[in-house]
């Protein structure tokens, strides 16, 4: 797993990809043009202090790399924490994520056409 780490690859992100909610997190994607996808992870300060919002971004990297094989490669993905996922574990965190990917319904690329 590839992390999204420059600010402003975020920014980007944020700015002009599309995002889908779900009471446990946020996902915002945006397509990238590499031959692979990134990955960022939010908490804000809303979601607890800082212990709880360490293990929310842990929770969300965990649940990512159970599923990585269902993104499509070629997307800047970030994943915000919400309220409500620092009581959950793993197992709904998961639940919530393949949602969120159904919901999306992320596509890959559309493939450059050879000459």
């Amino acid at each position: 797993m590839i992390s999204l780490r420059n600010r402003a690859d975020f920014e980007r992100v944020r700015r002009t990809g599309r995002s889908w909610a779900h009471p446990l997190a946020i996902l915002v994607a945006e397509l990238n043009n590499l031959p692979h996808s990134r990955f960022g992870f939010v908490a804000s300060r809303q979601v607890g202090n800082a212990v709880v919002r360490n293990r929310s971004k842990r929770i969300m990297r965990a649940a990512v790399r159970a599923t990585i094989t269902q993104f499509p490669a070629g997307w800047d993905v970030i994943l915000i924490a919400r309220n409500g996922l620092r009581q959950r574990g793993l197992a709904e965190t998961l639940v919530a994520l393949r949602h969120l990917l159904r919901t999306a319904a992320l596509r890959q690329p559309p493939a450059v056409a050879g000459n």
